[in-house]
């Protein structure tokens, strides 16, 4: 997501509800929480399949393979990681004009 911020032309230091000096990261941390469901699924998923979860090669693969995954932004499909970027560019523009809409990437099921 830091990826995409920087893409825009904005800082992932510059949060808007997320604020703390010791934190580089925080507009992306502030885009990422729509996600947050998303991983804590994957995080639910894992720990049925390994009851004792170690974190290593094997159990972050399906944490890797979210941004790769299809979603639809509007009424396309595409990769998470290629819907980051349409969505940063809303976000861009909603900081210029209060009418922008911000339309988040939905999880294709």
């Amino acid at each position: 997501m830091a990826r995409a911020i920087v893409a825009s032309g904005l800082h992932p230091a510059l949060g808007v509800q997320h604020s703390n000096q010791y934190n580089g990261l925080c507009l992306a941390n502030d885009v990422m929480e729509p996600f947050r469901p998303w991983v804590d699924l994957r995080v639910y998923q894992l720990a049925l399949d390994h009851p004792e979860l170690v974190v290593n090669q094997v159990t972050k693969q399906p944490f890797l393979k979210l941004l790769g995954e299809s979603v639809r932004w509007g009424k396309q499909t595409m990769p998470l990681m290629v819907a980051s970027h349409y969505l940063m560019a809303d976000i861009k523009r909603a900081f210029d004009d209060k009418n922008q809409k911000i339309i988040y990437p939905e999880w294709l099921e």
